[in-house]
């Protein structure tokens, strides 16, 4: 039976970039062109491998929007099913995912399987090897790192498949869709006999939006399933942004005649300017105005290294929002935001008592006053 559907990952709904609420906002309204691609092309299925929300408790308003997406999908035949990822991983055996309206991918056909996120990943493979009708099996949708696509892999959301030796444990299986890791990657499973043909895909979705800095200018794309191939659908942003660095661009009264056009073409929706300084050019931070006028502009310090052996230098964007998720990371990134030992002390300890910072002011009137 052909069967056709779009794959989609890490939508991160409820997602405030840069604490804007109309970039929230944007990341509705992708979800929902998403939604009328999807009716458009007249899939049968569309599928979330992950993280379709920023967090594990999103609001009683944003359930409703999704809830109402995924009626909008049904009343068109179209069936939403998915996984939940790192970010939108059940509480106490309670998926949001599921309450949006979006059905486990294992209740569709026994083509499909999919598993959600846990915080040791490993133990899924086991749990995939168990499906008792693996040779029925077409696609696997999981949420983590697989070394052989993404080289950073940590431990807990490591995805070592290769235990499970795929094309001989799955004999129909098309392809594996993954999410957790934002740039889209596409690839094709080994087959060390030369046998298969064609061979299953893998891959990563990507984000449907901009969720970081560094997916600014990335590829994009939606995984389209048309029946016989897969492949990738455009899917261009209604918003626009832009990175400029404050040292190699043009005098800032050019730069909007540079992007005159650009502007004009994203009228709708202003673009995000994203402007990289060091310290090097932060004296000419007092010149960047004039984009004020034209788009949403936001500022970043950044740290630029000079590589050995005539490499290209290196930028290195600090951007605390991001960093702050560990102990570890905030002392990396305190240590080059507040070099002075006394202001570093202070700062940590109350990035540290954040529950109590009364204690901490305390401390320092007792010490300084």
């Amino acid at each position: 039976m052909s069967y056709s559907f779009l794959a989609i990952a890490d939508v991160h709904l409820g997602l405030k970039l840069f604490n804007l609420p109309e970039l929230e906002q944007d990341m509705r309204d992708n979800f929902s062109r998403l939604v009328d691609l999807a009716i458009d092309l007249k899939v049968d299925y569309v599928f979330v491998s992950g993280d379709l929300y920023e967090h594990n408790r999103p609001s009683p308003d944003l359930i409703k929007f999704v809830k109402q997406q995924s009626d909008k999908l049904n009343a068109n035949g179209i069936i939403i099913a998915g996984i939940a990822g790192d970010h939108d991983k059940p509480i106490n055996g309670a998926s949001w995912v599921q309450l949006s309206g979006i059905v486990p991918v294992q209740q569709i056909s026994e083509q499909f399987v999919g598993l959600d996120y846990c915080d040791h990943s490993p133990l899924l493979i086991p749990k995939l090897a168990e499906v008792p009708y693996k040779n029925k099996v077409e696609w696997i949708f999981l949420h983590g790192h697989v070394p052989e696509l993404f080289k950073f892999s940590e431990e807990k959301k490591l995805l070592d498949i290769k235990q499970l030796n795929l094309l001989e444990t799955y004999p129909s299986l098309k392809g594996v869709i993954l999410g957790d890791i934002h740039v889209p990657t596409d690839s094709k499973i080994h087959d060390p006999t030369g046998k298969r043909s064609p061979l299953p895909y893998i891959g990563y979705c990507g984000s449907l939006g901009v969720t970081k800095t560094d997916e600014v200018g990335q590829k994009t794309g939606i995984l389209y399933f048309d029946g016989k191939e897969i492949k990738r659908h455009p899917f261009k942003l209604d918003r626009k942004f832009v990175r400029l660095y404050l040292g190699d661009s043009l005098e800032p009264i050019n730069w909007i005649n540079k992007f005159a056009a650009f502007f004009k073409a994203h009228e709708g929706k202003k673009p995000v300017i994203i402007v990289e300084y060091d310290k090097t050019c932060e004296e000419k931070l007092s010149l960047i105005s004039p984009l004020y006028e034209v788009g949403i502009v936001k500022k970043l310090a950044i740290k630029r290294r000079n590589m050995e052996d005539g490499e290209t230098e290196e930028k290195q964007v600090i951007n605390l929002r991001s960093e702050l998720k560990t102990n570890d990371r905030i002392e990396k990134v305190l240590k080059e935001l507040v070099p002075e030992k006394e202001a570093f002390d202070f700062t940590h300890s109350l990035l540290n008592n954040l529950e109590d910072p009364a204690m901490v002011l305390d401390e320092l009137k007792e010490k300084y006053l």
